[in-house]
């Protein structure tokens, strides 16, 4: 009988390591639910282990002991301090409740109203990397709760065709499936091909014909429509040319170097010669027209949004065409340059030719987005409802947006009795210096983690200006006034700003394009070890509920691949994306 010298692994509960009081000053670490915590960065680690507490110390906080050196009276009071903030922040978590949902319900009841059970559909038809046609279907819903969701529905490989009944049978199998009522749909998106925006055997056609579908708003995909336009706008004698030049150029190294001297050369000297002013008009035009295409993009966009940058879009041609028949070049940096050049000389560009293009495309802009300018009175609305004149324009909305026309415009008056601007005066008296009210926005849930941070920081402010309303103004006065002045109001601020104030520059990070892979996986990490550590019963209910879903996993992923196929995964989106970005930036296999 052999007895093994192997040594038996102990767990890490049977050491029975204890947490050391030098490690606060040496680390700044204190004991939070049996764990260490950093109080710097408020990092919980998994084990009581001086080594662990050490790296984390000198590779994340190598800094802070120069500000505050070891032993002496600055890092001892910075140490109080943080422990102070730290048992200050604990102690108020408690005392959460969900009466602080309250606080903003009467300023969201027609929002509500109107986005209550509606359910915009978006789809989109591409082709992957082997030449499959591919069918997204998104959807974007309000759930009991008023909780707003944006999901991807489904991704349904298309057989050989892509007609508009193909289409069809596939959305109709796919709502079916998910159990969505069709009479809950109020507008539909797609792009402008045929097969989509058809009127007899398009999609849009098809559906409006079905008899089982409601009335709903057609939407013609708005960054689809800004891309066509920029598409048409072209310079094909300058660019042409430019481009026989670059790929001349870029075709060998030693072109390129000889290429780079030549310009050094030349120093600031430019060209008299019409086609640069060409080029550089065109230059200045494309990155304008680039600035608008980014700031269509991105998740959680209202149509109003999309709208309001478009119309101001078409201004901004306006004062463009109004500058070039001038011959000022403020908006054109390229076409400024040119023209400091020329000073000493004579010659004057003729803008004659670049005037012709932006009425070009100011009519475009027109005519692609007609029906988009017939919304305009609905985006005031939802922009500004305090702007409507119900007695003299009657309610701005109409079906299928609005089921009950009536009982909206009886609202809109009580709310326009409201006084909100003599409020808004009394508000920059009483609380000068500080910004107006966040106003939060019923489908980006993160704005209203941004909005309680915002009263977190002002409760005293804001409870001294409410109380100065007549509360027989509107009975939301009378409401508000009552929950402000309950204790557990500031307690209930203070317990979401100290435990999921970070959420809302997550969700920024993680809608950003270009995010590498591992860079979301981390973010998520991150954000989920932070609600995690949340305690108490709300705590644990609000993790509950932030932390529900599915479990990823890698199933179904093919284990023989490549390193060139896993280059693919390099910016694989881990949250659901808009319909234009996901087929426009990534490849789906």
């Amino acid at each position: 009988m052999s007895i093994s010298n192997k040594a038996v692994k102990r767990k890490y509960e049977e050491e029975k390591r204890e947490f050391k009081l030098e490690w606060e000053e040496l680390y700044f670490f204190i004991q939070k639910n049996d764990k260490p915590f950093c109080l710097i960065c408020q990092v919980t680690l998994s084990q009581f282990k001086v080594s662990n507490l050490k790296r984390h110390y000198e590779t994340n906080h190598s800094t802070f002991s120069r500000e505050f050196p070891i032993g002496s009276d600055s890092r001892k009071n910075k140490l109080c301090s943080m422990k102070l903030k730290f048992a200050k922040q604990t102690n108020v978590m408690t005392m959460f409740t969900n009466e602080a949902d309250d606080c903003v319900e009467a300023s969201f009841v027609i929002a509500f109203n109107i986005s209550q059970a509606k359910r915009p559909l978006a789809l989109d038809e591409s082709t992957d990397i082997q030449d499959k046609p591919q069918l997204a279907i998104f959807v974007r819903y309000v759930t009991s709760d008023v909780d707003v969701k944006e999901e991807l529905l489904d991704l349904i490989s298309l057989k050989e065709t892509t007609r508009g009944i193909d289409s069809k049978i596939v959305l109709d199998e796919t709502l079916q499936k998910a159990e969505i009522p069709l009479n809950k749909i109020i507008s539909i998106s797609t792009d402008g091909a045929p097969s989509m925006v058809g009127c007899k055997n398009g999609l849009i056609g098809l559906l409006k014909n079905d008899t089982n579908f409601p009335d709903f708003i057609p939407i013609h995909c708005i960054l689809h429509r800004e891309h066509l336009t920029a598409k048409y706008f072209k310079y094909d004698h300058v660019m042409d040319v430019v481009l026989k030049i670059i790929n001349y150029i870029r075709s060998s190294a030693k072109t390129h170097r000889q290429f780079k001297n030549f310009l050094e050369d030349i120093d600031d000297d430019i060209p008299n010669d019409v086609p640069w002013y060409y080029l550089a008009f065109f230059t200045d035009i494309m990155q304008h027209l680039s600035t608008l295409n980014v700031s269509l993009q991105g998740r959680n966009k209202l149509v109003n949004d999309l709208g309001q940058k478009v119309f101001s879009f078409q201004n901004k041609l306006k004062l463009f065409i109004r500058d070039l028949q001038s011959n000022n070049f403020t908006h054109f940096s390229c076409l400024e340059k040119i023209e400091a050049c020329l000073i000493e000389s004579e010659i004057k560009i003729n803008c004659d030719d670049y005037v012709l293009k932006l009425e070009f495309l100011f009519t475009d802009f027109e005519e692609r987005f007609r029906d988009l300018k017939a919304l305009k009175p609905s985006f005031g609305f939802l922009e500004n409802p305090f702007l409507v004149n119900v007695i003299e324009k009657g309610c701005p909305l109409s079906h299928p947006i609005i089921t009950n026309k009536a009982d909206l415009e009886i609202e809109l008056l009580e709310l326009l009795e409201d006084e909100a601007p003599s409020r808004i005066d009394l508000f920059k008296t009483e609380a000068p210096g500080i910004p107006l009210p966040p106003t939060p926005i019923l489908t980006r849930w993160g704005t209203w983690i941004s909005a309680s941070m915002y009263y977190c920081e002002h409760i005293e402010a804001i409870r001294n200006v409410i109380q100065k309303l007549n509360p027989e103004d509107a009975v939301s006065i009378d409401k508000v006034q009552k929950l402000i002045s309950q204790d557990q109001v500031e307690a209930n601020l203070t317990f979401i700003y100290s435990n999921y104030g970070f959420l809302p520059t997550t969700i920024t990070s993680l809608e950003s394009q270009n995010v590498l892979l591992a860079d979301s996986i981390k973010l998520i990490e991150t954000a989920r070890s932070k609600i995690c550590e949340v305690s108490g019963t709300n705590g644990t209910d609000i993790n509950k509920k932030l932390l529900s879903g599915d479990v990823s996993t890698l199933e179904g992923i093919p284990e023989n691949l490549t390193s060139n196929d896993l280059l693919h995964y390099k910016y694989a989106p881990i949250t659901s994306v808009d319909v234009e970005r996901s087929f426009s930036r990534y490849k789906i296999c």
